[in-house]
């Protein structure tokens, strides 16, 4: 078998050099007949040999090891059948093979039943259905001094659209401005939120059901609305929201879901906000 960088180095000297195949044959090594075979193929394909199955004493007995092996892995490991009794049964068959045979089929089976296993658990999100928002440290030059700010990110989880918010620190008026500047642009509010860890203290948006769907179910709120809700920190009493100074100014009035606007996809990602 000859490798790719064979058979580009066989194309190049005949197609491009102009060289015969006596002269290639002479160069490379190789027969003629394999030149002449890889320069008439019609597209540049790894080559790939054709290896033939090999049957043994074993062979004839796959489909029923393998109904036993499936049904056995469905079972309590107690009550699975070993190598032994397996063999036990395939010779009440017939099969007058080795234990060996049988063993490494049974490895080469459950070795292939690993490789399909998904180790993650996927996810999926309806259009508006979701948002994540988390911090970020970076550092910026501003008015020609170098300031390490905190970027606010929020990202909507269907059409990955998000948008960026730069404050000096994380406190709670900068937390409503980010998301108040983000439903804002993006056009709408999400049915929920997923915040992550912050820095000194664990974030929990409460705001009416459309937008988390957190705690008690909440009337049906439609068009633009004030949120209703609080922070939790980790180790402090809950401080409400709306009774903290300016927070119905900083929180302003929230525009309606977002579900259409990510639908109709009239706001292409991505988006920032300074």
């Amino acid at each position: 078998m000859i490798s790719m960088e064979m058979m580009g180095k066989i194309r190049r000297m005949y197609f491009r050099d102009k060289l015969s195949l006596h002269e290639i044959a002479k160069r490379t090594g190789l027969a003629r007949n394999t030149i002449r075979k890889w320069v008439r193929a019609p597209e540049a394909k790894q080559p790939v040999y054709q290896r033939r199955a090999i049957f043994n004493k074993l062979s004839p007995y796959h489909a029923t090891l393998e109904q036993a092996l499936q049904a056995d892995s469905l079972r309590p490991k107690q009550q699975r059948r070993s190598a032994k009794a397996l063999l036990a049964q395939i010779k009440a068959e017939g099969y007058d093979g080795g234990y060996s045979q049988l063993t490494a089929f049974i490895r080469v089976w459950r070795g292939e039943q690993g490789k399909a296993l998904q180790a993650f658990v996927p996810l999926s999100f309806a259009l508006g259905e979701a948002f994540q928002f988390d911090w970020s440290e970076e550092g910026l030059l501003i008015g020609g001094i170098y300031r390490r700010m905190q970027v606010a990110h929020l990202k909507l989880c269907a059409s990955r659209a998000f948008w960026l918010v730069a404050y000096p620190s994380q406190g709670h008026e900068m937390l409503f401005d980010a998301h108040t500047r983000a439903f804002s642009a993006l056009g709408g509010v999400p049915r929920r939120g997923m915040p992550d860890y912050v820095a000194r203290h664990i974030i929990r948006l409460m705001f009416p059901s459309p937008l988390c769907g957190i705690g008690s179910a909440a009337p049906r709120v439609t068009g633009a609305f004030e949120p209703r809700g609080h922070i939790r920190i980790t180790g402090n009493r809950a401080i409400s929201a709306s009774r903290r100074p300016g927070a119905k100014r900083l929180i302003g009035r929230m525009p309606p879901r977002i579900d259409r606007v990510e639908r109709t996809g009239r706001r292409q990602p991505p988006w920032f906000g300074y």
